[in-house]
């Protein structure tokens, strides 16, 4: 399998490697961006680790990654990465 990432999750993934080398610089951006990937990689390998979130959308599972949430679903290719989200976001309000 392989993980896929939908435009806003491409979109969610630059902000988040800007905003972290704004505030926190250019090493800790790479760090935390790098930790996302492995984190993908991780659910491409366990698709199932993360909590289902049906509550929110019919398919939808979540994983936590630091200050931030994957939401993703799993297909027969692997999985889909609809957004990465701060924990201070809404999820029915973004996804």
């Amino acid at each position: 399998m392989t993980f896929r990432l939908t435009a806003d999750a491409q979109d969610d993934i630059e902000r988040i490697y800007w905003d972290s080398y704004d505030t926190f610089g250019e090493r800790q951006a790479d760090i935390y961006h790098q930790g996302l990937v492995d984190c993908f990689e991780m659910l491409d390998d366990h698709p199932y680790i993360g909590r289902d979130y049906s509550e929110v959308r019919q398919g939808l599972r979540r994983y936590e990654y630091e200050s931030h949430s994957v939401y993703y679903r799993v297909t027969d290719t692997g999985p889909l990465i609809l957004r990465i989200l701060h924990r201070r976001q809404d999820p029915a309000r973004h996804l």
